[in-house]
């Protein structure tokens, strides 16, 4: 197994997510708020998601 500790992570200039379907949406809605990503690809569904579960 390969980790890379979060310090790491963090100190990476682009952070990109890339995630579908409505069953990840807390999961992306954290890494969002907790600021680990710069960048996100989502489908429809998810964005719609997320957008309503952050207002």
């Amino acid at each position: 197994m390969i980790a890379i500790q979060l310090e790491d992570i963090l100190k990476t200039p682009k952070r990109i997510l890339v995630a579908s379907g409505l069953k990840k949406d807390l999961a992306v809605l954290a890494a969002l708020k907790g600021k680990f990503v710069t960048h996100a690809i989502l489908d429809y569904e998810l964005a719609k998601a997320i957008l309503e579960k952050s207002r």
